[in-house]
């Protein structure tokens, strides 16, 4: 995935501008692009085409759902599954089920926690993410509920899964809160998890903050119900200033477990004790909440009053405005048959969760070594939602003779990329002296943040353009290359001690480049001593002033300046030598 070597340039690279949200996502970006254009000389635009296909990507799209421990001590360890198969299909998910009705009376056992530790490496390995629920019971004869387990048992039982949770922490996409009542849905709950009237209590606050305790600050629970998160935390939506600060809040998420039934959902927006219908008001905190938290779930039915909601123009209309991430493919069967019948299934599959595509991107053909390589790039969201875990950007730089990749992180964050959305934006990189003249490749990388994964292709986000993924790697080529020049060259760029002549040519060079490197660092042009040198002896003032000149330079840089040899050359009785020019060259070419 890599080539011979890599350098990672941490704090090289800064965003100038940045115009977000553009809402007409052709002009206003193109122009944005105009506009940073103007930063970086002897720039070339490029512009991208769509990839209308299905994008495999990770933590997003149709899942399918697996209960590896199911009920009694029967086992289906995920090693087993067929996932290149999943993967062929576009799928990157698995809702895993693990129903323990077995431990209801007693702690989680050794051997059911080494199984748990084993699927989630299957996961690993298989390049996936899952989404875990724990439960105890999967009615077989509703209404009829076998028990769930008392508090204590339960809190027990998340202490227990901490470390196993923690350590597998990088393939969970989120994790639905699960435990109480029938089928871990938070409803009809035999030991009071959730009141007989289907509202949150102290009980259901306390497997909440377990849970999310349980996991690390990055990841998210998912609720069935939207109404209890606010009996939870409070009535208001997530805001963009609370988004992804770690505070419990801004890390519930929501799942559905019975989208389009009907008016509410099976009961998703109708509130207990009443369960009278909240519909219009559930669904605006859902369509601002979901900006920032993952949206998934499932359908539950196709007959009766469901046949007014399934249909595609509702279905569209209310992924988009939930903005949901990932839904069930396996059920409800008859309302996928459904989509696949209406013909909205593929578009459904290409737009569950984030669809990023490059629009366009600016670069210089060539740059000096050492010096600023300025770029832009404009991004569209067409997908319902964006990413909802931590994830990198970063302009890759590969030498396109040796291989070796220069990583420079962008200061971005993809999941404030939301659903319909177009931004802009302009990066300035200063090139370190290890990407020394060559030819680059120039390429975004979207990669997974956690250690155990960000180089793993299949974890890297492909944006939805054509000819620019390259699979080896998860890069998403930029269709440009960069050349890196070496620096401007001396006039007798070789002064031989004892055989050079020091020339009026080698001062004047030199007075040119340190005013050039002063004027950079915010200095006037120094006062020069015989100003053109015409019919003037080279003399050690000329060397001093050089000197000082260049030092004053360092000093607004934020530099150490340079020692020389000489240093107190005006005392001295000796010529001037080949090396005090050759140390003034170095020295100018080190700041510029």
């Amino acid at each position: 995935m890599a080539g011979p070597s890599e350098t990672h340039h941490t704090g090289a690279l800064f965003v100038l501008s940045l115009v977000a949200a553009l809402t007409a996502a052709g002009l206003r970006s193109s122009a944005a692009l105009q506009t940073a254009a103007s930063h970086t000389a002897a720039s070339a635009s490029v512009t991208y085409s769509e990839d209308f296909s299905n994008i495999t990507n990770p933590e997003r799209g149709f899942y399918r759902q697996r209960a590896p421990m199911w009920l009694g001590t029967a086992r289906g360890p995920l090693a087993n599954e067929n996932f290149h198969a999943m993967r062929a299909e576009g799928i990157t998910m698995l809702r895993a089920y693990y129903v323990v009705d077995e431990f209801v009376d007693s702690p989680l056992s050794a051997e059911m926690l080494v199984a748990l530790n084993a699927d989630f490496s299957a996961i690993r390995n298989a390049g996936f993410k899952i989404i875990p629920r724990f439960a105890y019971n999967f009615p077989q004869a509703w209404p009829e509920v076998p028990p769930d387990a008392p508090l204590a048992r339960v809190l027990q039982h998340i202490d227990q899964l901490t470390p196993v949770l923690q350590a597998n922490a990088d393939v969970i996409a989120f994790m639905e809160v699960g435990f109480a009542g029938a089928w871990g849905e938070w409803h009809n709950s035999t030991n009071n998890l959730i009141a007989a009237d289907h509202s949150a209590n102290d009980n259901s606050s306390a497997i909440v903050s377990a849970l999310l305790n349980a996991l690390p600050p990055t990841r998210s629970v998912a609720l069935r119900y939207p109404y209890h998160k606010q009996a939870l935390f409070g009535s208001a939506s997530l805001t963009d200033a609370e988004a992804f600060s770690g505070s419990a809040r801004s890390r519930v998420g929501a799942h559905n477990d019975c989208f389009l039934l009907n008016a509410v959902d099976g009961g998703t927006y109708a509130i207990p004790p009443d369960f009278r219908p909240t519909i219009e008001a559930l669904k605006s905190f859902l369509h601002q909440d979901n900006r920032y938290v993952p949206q998934g779930g499932e359908t539950c039915g196709a007959d009766g009053e469901a046949q007014q909601f399934i249909g595609c123009g509702n279905a569209l209309t209310d992924l988009a405005r939930m903005r949901w991430s990932t839904i069930n493919l396996e059920y409800h069967p008859d309302v996928v048959s459904h989509w696949q019948t209406q013909g909205c299934f593929d578009e459904i599959q290409r737009r569950l969760g984030y669809r990023l595509r490059l629009l366009s991107s600016e670069l210089p053909s060539e740059v000096r070594q050492r010096r600023t390589l300025t770029m832009a790039f404009a991004i569209t969201n067409s997908g319902f939602a964006s990413p909802y875990n931590p994830r990198d950007i970063e302009l890759i730089l590969r030498n396109t003779g040796t291989g070796a990749i220069h990583r420079f992180p962008l200061p971005i964050d993809p999941r404030r990329w939301g659903a319909g959305e177009t931004h802009g934006f302009t990066a300035t990189v200063t090139l370190p002296q290890d990407v020394g003249p060559a030819t680059y490749g120039a390429f975004l990388n979207l990669p997974d943040v956690e250690p155990t994964l960000r180089n793993r292709p299949e974890y890297s986000i492909r944006l939805a353009n054509t000819g620019t993924w390259e699979a080896s790697t998860g890069f998403n080529s930029l269709l440009r290359t960069v050349t890196v020049t070496p620096p401007q060259p001396f006039t007798d760029p070789t002064l031989t001690p004892g055989v050079s002549q020091v020339r009026a040519v080698h001062v004047l060079e030199l007075r040119t480049r340190i005013d050039a490197v002063r004027a950079t660092h915010g200095l006037s042009p120094y006062l020069w001593t015989d100003g053109a040198l015409s019919g003037v002896a080279i003399k050690r003032t000329h060397l001093v002033e050089l000197r000082a000149a260049l030092d004053a330079a360092y000093i607004a840089a934020g530099a150490t300046a340079p020692t020389y040899t000489d240093p107190d050359i005006l005392s001295f009785s000796t010529p001037i030598r080949a090396a005090h020019i050759t140390e003034l060259r170095s020295a100018v070419v080190a700041l510029e």
